[in-house]
């Protein structure tokens, strides 16, 4: 849900950059668009990460729970 909440602020910026070209709209209106696009793009760069480091702790829960499971195992459980 993240994920798709980022890709449609980034596109709505991308659209906003477009319309502020296309009307010839004042300078401070495109350089307002411009870092509102660049803030997006560094927005989802981190939930980029976020997503990574989420999947690394499942990964590493997934692990743990096989290792208690061969520990089990081994011991006779």
């Amino acid at each position: 849900l993240l994920l798709l909440l980022l890709l449609g602020l980034r596109c709505l910026g991308l659209l906003l950059l477009s319309c502020c070209r296309c009307c010839s709209a004042g300078s401070r209106l495109v350089v307002r668009a411009r870092r509102l696009l660049v803030l997006l793009l560094q927005l989802q760069q981190l939930s980029d990460r976020i997503l990574r480091l989420l999947r690394l702790g499942i990964l590493a829960l997934q692990l743990a729970d096989e290792g208690a499971l061969g520990l089990d195992l081994l011991s006779g459980h």
